[in-house]
């Protein structure tokens, strides 16, 4: 249990990482232990949600994103997603056919695709944000209001200091040419 978690439970390695307390270095084991706990009990909870059968977890991040985007484009989603296009209108395709989305082409520019929510989906969504709320509202009754006001403001610097952390690119392989020069080669030998 994540409460259990003692001093001698920390790796040295964390401590010599960064200067910090033990105390402090009991805490950060205690949260990377909790939050991935957090995430799969929520998924499990809100995927045994009777609207919600056939939709992955993924879907759903999908259409929070639109709850709070749309109309926008798949472009929109991909992006608050962090996901490529592809991998986004697959799960775009596969919500319009589970009747949750809607799609239609740009009054202005026809090559873009304005997505939208059903009302099915919008009432889903508010139902899904009143569970959240009770869940909220459950936890926050096990507070003192000093201790709610330290859990947000937690949450909030948590989310801060994700944002500020650069991604690194990823790997590349070093046998892998990269796709300019393989195009390039391709048209140098078809003229050959």
């Amino acid at each position: 249990m994540v409460d259990d978690i003692q001093p001698k439970d920390v790796r040295e390695d964390a401590l010599a990482a960064v200067e910090m307390s033990p105390e402090d270095a009991v805490r950060i084991e205690q949260v990377l232990h909790a939050l991935p706990d957090l995430w799969q009990a929520y998924q499990r909870r809100l995927l045994k949600q009777q609207h919600f059968k056939g939709v992955t977890s993924g879907q759903i991040r999908l259409l929070s994103v639109l709850m709070h985007n749309a109309p926008c484009s798949v472009g929109t989603v991909a992006n608050a997603l962090n996901i490529s296009m592809g991998a986004a209108s697959e799960s775009v395709d596969k919500l319009v056919e589970l009747g949750y989305i809607t799609r239609k082409h740009s009054k202005i520019d026809r090559r873009q695709v304005i997505l939208d929510l059903t009302a099915e989906a919008r009432d889903i969504a508010a139902s899904v944000r009143q569970i959240r709320i009770g869940q909220i509202s459950s936890v926050f009754r096990q507070m003192e209001p000093a201790e709610r006001d330290g859990f947000i403001k937690g949450l909030h610097l948590y989310r801060d200091v994700l944002a500020q952390i650069p991604i690194a690119p990823a790997p590349v392989e070093p046998e892998s040419e990269p796709v300019d020069r393989l195009i390039e080669a391709e048209v140098v030998a078809s003229r050959r």
